[in-house]
């Protein structure tokens, strides 16, 4: 167990980083909150459990949450939400839109805020002048006045921060105290993790627990923007794997969504692929295009994406072929030269090579499934 003198030196210590950390900034903020923690009870002697009874107990009585959403289906709160994208598909129009709809209790790409409040937005990735520029664009577009609980970031303690350091997160934890701020944007990954190989699993992994930990202490949502890899797979199950950097950043966050863009200029579609959900089983996709509204300003329009069966590959599309054939005789039992002369009569060429996937054993499981509902067999 600790001693109180354990903790003091601990407590030193953790001054004396922030003090070789400082050049010269005021300590105040970063002291007290090491204070504060110290005093009450945050540092404690032994890990804390509860059981499920006093859980229940809890949230029956209101003094345990429920979880709950900053934003129906898309920001939750004390959570992270993960916006990966091409060059240019949005990423930075969308994540004004949703500060501004939730300073303002609006709406997020169609969906209810359900919990409105402060924004801090951490956009190094952009220049402060253009940040503003697509904010005021986004009000006039709405027809609001632009709400004075949006804060965009700026200045060289912004251009210092560095989420992979405690002193960069006491900082950015200070600010939300202050604010009592409900979103926090950082945009983009890269841009506040300098020096942090986003592909190497140790050091982008004490990012994503720096961030995870900011939720738990503070009860504020975030946001993270980052890039797409070179990959060009539209699968939805393949595209969470397009998010650039170690597996550790779609991972380790709680909703991930991937954009893509077709097209150029006023033209480009934008589509928005939610490829990680950890309230729901139903993806929820939307469409965008960014136009000038007719009163004056930006306005990002909307269309929701009907969710359709994951595309076909080759390999489906040979199975879906030889089942026609199967069909056609339930009753014999095919071997695999049969099947491939067979297919060859109809018409199916090269399928002596395609036709592998009855016999390989990743895609056994369609020939038994089919064997059961369809009843024909193939001997394997």
């Amino acid at each position: 167990m600790y001693s109180e003198r354990r903790r003091a030196y601990e407590a030193a210590i953790e001054l004396a980083k922030c003090a070789l950390n400082s050049n010269g900034e005021n300590l105040i903020p970063q002291i007290s909150l090491i204070l504060e923690n110290l005093i009450d009870g945050r540092v404690t002697d032994t890990v804390k459990f509860q059981n499920a009874t006093e859980i229940a107990a809890l949230r029956e009585n209101g003094t345990q949450p429920n979880s709950s959403m900053i934003v129906e289906g898309l920001i939750p709160a004390e959570g992270i939400t993960l916006f990966g994208g091409e060059t240019s598909s949005g990423k930075t129009y969308s994540a004004l839109d949703v500060a501004i709809g939730v300073a303002t209790e609006g709406n997020v790409w169609g969906r209810d805020v359900l919990m409105a409040g402060t924004v801090l937005y951490f956009g190094k990735d952009t220049s402060y002048s253009m940040l503003c520029t697509r904010m005021l664009d986004l009000c006039s577009g709405r027809g609001i006045n632009p709400p004075r609980n949006v804060l965009i970031a700026r200045g060289e303690v912004d251009d210092e921060l560095n989420i992979s350091n405690s002193s960069s997160i006491h900082q950015i934890q200070n600010a939300i105290m202050k604010t009592n701020a409900a979103l926090v944007i950082i945009d983009d990954l890269s841009s506040y993790a300098p020096g942090v190989d986003l592909n190497s699993s140790g050091q982008i992994g004490q990012v994503m627990y720096n961030l995870r930990n900011l939720t738990r202490k503070t009860g504020v949502a975030i946001l993270v923007l980052t890039l797409l890899n070179k990959k060009h797979s539209r699968n939805r199950g393949q595209m969470l794997s397009r998010i650039g950097g170690s597996v550790h950043i779609p991972g380790k966050v709680d909703l991930a969504f991937v954009f893509t863009r077709k097209g150029f200029g006023a033209a480009t579609l934008r589509t928005i692929t939610n490829v990680k959900n950890r309230f729901t089983e139903e993806p929820y996709d939307v469409t965008f295009t960014i136009e000038n509204a007719p009163h004056g300003g930006t306005i990002l329009l909307f269309g929701k994406v009907e969710v359709s069966s994951p595309r076909t590959t080759l390999v489906d599309d040979w199975v879906k072929a030889i089942n026609t054939i199967l069909l056609e005789s339930t009753d014999r039992i095919w071997d695999r030269s049969e099947l491939v002369k067979e297919a060859k009569v109809k018409g199916l060429k090269g399928c002596d090579r395609t036709i592998n996937v009855f016999v390989n054993p990743k895609r056994a499981h369609l020939i038994i499934e089919n064997a059961t509902t369809l009843g024909y067999r193939v001997a394997l």
